[in-house]
């Protein structure tokens, strides 16, 4: 299978879990140990489906077939959800979040929280709550589903502080701790590719994660102001932003990652123009 790194990947035999039949596969990488297939035979047929696909194959179609051939991999979902969302069908997530649960086993952070931010998208803060516990609650299986954790937590502490939840909001801070600030980069970038495609829920969520986590910044002579609101954030200029994603979108870097191998990331890439 394809691996975002430039170096050989090496693969090894995960340790069984409780309630599994066989030995998942695991990728180490780095300092990280990512679940990439739900049993050694599963594995080697999703390699097989996306060697067969090509290097020009539909992103989206070959997520469809790896999550047919290895339905209890979340990671596979979890790919095939980002496709989704960058094409805004929001109805095949729905559907894709549906088939997901069923059969991914365990579901992960990742897969939890896209569940979470669906049904903030329906108004269903409940829903979204009880699912980004569970996120919260998970083992992560991949560096995605680390930053998942933390994308849960800021998200709750938003949800707590409009409910007027201090418990909560203190829980989601210890949880988030120095990692706040890297969060809320990355969803300064969240709000702009939001806004820049049109998904105003969207951009409105992340500008309220940005405004909690980064309560000031600096000017570039050393004064404190406050980040602009979630409705100024919104009302940033709309050709800026499309003008930037035309030009980077297609770079080769993981966009939606903030640990990618690649190197580069959506916060960094971005910080030329997002700078306060």
């Amino acid at each position: 299978m394809a691996r975002g790194g430039t170096g050989p990947a090496s693969f090894r035999l995960g340790p069984r879990r409780a309630g599994e039949g066989e030995c998942s596969v695991v990728e180490l990488a780095g300092h990280s140990v990512d679940r990439v297939g739900s049993s050694f035979l599963r594995f080697i047929y999703a390699c097989l489906g996306e060697l067969l696909a090509g290097p020009g194959a539909d992103p989206t179609a070959v997520a469809r077939e790896l999550c047919r051939r290895d339905p209890g991999l979340a990671e596979h979902w979890v790919r095939l959800i980002d496709q989704l969302e960058d094409q805004g069908n929001k109805d095949e997530i729905d559907k894709a979040l549906a088939e997901a649960l069923g059969c991914a086993s365990p579901p992960g952070p990742a897969l939890l929280t896209a569940l979470a931010l669906r049904a903030l998208d329906h108004g269903d803060n409940t829903r979204a709550q009880a699912a980004l516990d569970d996120a919260i609650g998970s083992d992560p299986m991949t560096a995605r589903d680390d930053d998942a954790r933390l994308d849960a937590a800021a998200i709750s502490l938003v949800l707590a502080q409009e409910r007027g939840d201090l418990a909560g909001a203190a829980r989601a801070k210890d949880l988030l701790g120095a990692a706040a600030a890297s969060t809320g980069a990355y969803w300064r970038g969240e709000a702009m590719r939001a806004h820049a495609a049109g998904d105003g829920v969207r951009a409105a969520l992340a500008s309220k994660v940005v405004e909690a986590l980064v309560p000031v910044t600096r000017t570039s002579c050393g004064c404190v102001s406050p980040v602009p609101s979630w409705r100024q954030h919104f009302d940033l200029s709309r050709r800026r932003a499309i003008r930037w994603i035309k030009v980077n979108w297609s770079r080769p870097c993981n966009m939606r990652g903030r640990r990618s191998t690649s190197g580069r990331t959506w916060p960094f890439a971005m910080r030329s123009w997002l700078r306060p």
